[in-house]
């Protein structure tokens, strides 16, 4: 069992099931809810994201470079320096078939963090509509 997903999920989770709660509660300040799950979630899954892509671009060059070029073309042909968040969801690009098994569980990690953000970016959008 991976503790780093674990603590993931719950954060999210219960993050947002307290912001709905309290914004139900909060209705005489109207933005406080989309401020609360601004800088308690959402802000917080952006920094991690970067930090997780970072991260797993540098375990990756330095173990699997095959893969890591693979992963760093960009769309329009041009080579990056760090992994594309696109090819994190590739399926002709073989992360699941590295080696290592920290990397496997480091790759999943951060496609966790990576849908988590875009979750949260999403439902910061529905609570400002609300």
């Amino acid at each position: 069992m991976n503790i780093k997903l674990t603590i993931l999920n719950s954060f999210f989770f219960i993050s947002l099931i307290t912001v709905l709660l309290f914004n139900s509660f909060l209705t005489e300040y109207d933005i406080a809810g989309l401020y609360l799950y601004l800088v308690i979630v959402t802000i917080p899954l952006f920094i991690l994201q970067f930090i997780s892509i970072s991260i797993f671009s540098s375990r990756i060059k330095k173990k699997e470079p095959n893969i890591f070029f693979k992963a760093c073309k960009r769309p329009n042909g041009s080579q990056g320096s760090s992994i594309n968040v696109a090819a994190l969801f590739d399926e002709s690009i073989p992360f699941s078939k590295m080696k290592e098994q920290y990397l496997i569980r480091d790759w999943n990690f951060t496609k966790r963090v990576v849908i988590y953000s875009m979750l949260s970016f999403i439902i910061l959008i529905i609570l400002f509509f609300i």
